[in-house]
């Protein structure tokens, strides 16, 4: 084996030891966990439901349960990736300081009535398997009952495509991709079945991407994109978890990696 693209977290201490392999970081930008609610079914279809689970989510649990190695995450209290232009804390109150007690007061001022959480947990996925485990703490703790459905993801992606039968799944999304309200499908408040999986529905959160995407100044950009991003967080659209980076792992007899948004090998090459 000369090179592994995608190192799995908890290799990278040992491989970063070895003198005969180099960790390359071909995608700097790196990547975002999110958690994703059912908008359209009990529980999650009541605002507050989903705000009390907002504020019974705690990144630092999430980032060091999944990906361990302090060197591969950091936590991040924004919608957009820290570092990107659109960055900000606006909003962001429940993800930022998570606390239990305001998540079991919200849940008891929402009238909810026990229905079980169906949190779907993917048992093929490494760089994801352990999340659910971490959200099914959590949410048991703030008082919710939880029903956590193992699966591989395949099966994973055809129950999330229905409207019944799940309440939340966690997956990742792409810095490059959702640095940008445009690009960020998960912003998308169209409902059923127009928006992303989840199917959130809000006119005010869609006007506002319309604004954004037709904004004539940088200011003006920022402006709206912070706007987005406190409404998003309002309606509970989905939960961001912190960014972390994927490494490449190869002999240092392999060359030529180009830094981007994923690995590529135009201009990879060998040495004898």
């Amino acid at each position: 084996i000369d090179v592994i693209e995608t190192l799995p977290f908890e290799m990278h201490p040992s491989f970063k030891k070895n003198p005969s392999v180099q960790i390359v970081d071909t995608n700097p930008l790196g990547l975002s966990f999110i958690l994703r609610f059912n908008h359209l079914q009990p529980p999650f279809n009541n605002v507050k439901v989903r705000q009390a689970a907002m504020a019974a989510m705690n990144q630092p649990a999430f980032l060091q349960t999944q990906v361990v190695d302090p060197e591969l995450y950091h936590t991040c209290f924004s919608i957009y990736p820290c570092g990107t232009p659109y960055t900000s804390s606006n909003g962001m109150e429940f993800i930022a300081r998570p606390d239990m007690n305001r998540a079991r007061q919200l849940l008891k001022e929402s009238g909810y009535d026990g229905t079980p959480v169906v949190l779907l947990q993917q048992t093929d996925q490494a760089t994801l398997s352990r999340l659910p485990g971490v959200a099914r703490q959590l949410l048991m703790q703030a008082g919710f009952k939880v029903d956590v459905q193992a699966m591989d993801f395949k099966a994973l992606v055809a129950r999330r495509a229905q409207k019944a039968g799940w309440s939340i799944f966690l997956t990742f999304n792409s810095s490059v991709q959702s640095m940008n309200p445009a690009s960020n499908n998960w912003l998308n408040a169209a409902g059923y079945p127009g928006a992303q999986v989840g199917w959130p529905s809000d006119p005010k959160l869609e006007s506002l991407l319309d604004a954004f995407a037709i904004a004539q100044t940088d200011a003006e950009r920022r402006r709206i994109a912070e706007e987005i991003q406190v409404r998003a967080m309002a309606i509970g659209a989905f939960v961001p978890l912190g960014n972390y980076v994927v490494k490449v792992a190869a002999r240092k007899t392999v060359t030529g990696f180009v830094t981007g948004f994923f690995t590529v090998y135009w201009n990879v090459e060998k040495k004898s």
